[in-house]
């Protein structure tokens, strides 16, 4: 089993990472600059500390919508596409986006509504930026 002694925290490559209010594992998130160091069997989508080279490569394993600038060292193994697992990982730096992830999608959703017969409410939804939108009465969803 290896231990952070044998991590070089001076080599390290910057990543991105999205959390939610806890890690999947259900700890804690550390705060900025705090090394997280994964003790045990490292294996791509199974265990370690992941992250993505681009926060749109992130985006798809999203669990929240806080995105972390975070430092890696002792990579193990990394996906030529979008990831990368590694023993040890800290933030830099973050920023929650979830006002700005929810307009995105709000946005990206509009480009196919031509696609389909989009109720009136899910469109006036969409094109609020996500923002609530009150149903009175369920007969007024054409």
């Amino acid at each position: 089993m290896r231990t952070d002694m044998d991590i070089d925290l001076t080599k390290v490559e910057r990543a991105w990472h999205f959390v939610g209010t806890t890690l999947r594992d259900g700890r804690k998130v550390p705060p900025d600059g705090e090394w997280l160091i994964h003790d045990g069997p490292v294996k791509m989508c199974e265990t370690g500390l992941h992250a993505a080279r681009t926060p749109m490569q992130a985006l798809q394993y999203a669990p929240g919508g806080i995105l972390c600038l975070v430092e890696v060292a002792g990579i193990v193994d990394e996906t030529p596409s979008d990831k990368l697992v590694c023993r040890a990982r800290r933030v830099v730096t973050r920023q929650n986006l979830t006002t700005f992830l929810r307009a995105y999608a709000c946005e990206e959703a509009l480009t196919v509504a031509h696609l389909w017969d989009m109720p009136s409410v899910v469109r006036e939804y969409l094109e609020s930026g996500g923002k609530k939108v009150i149903i009175t009465n369920i007969d007024d969803i054409d």
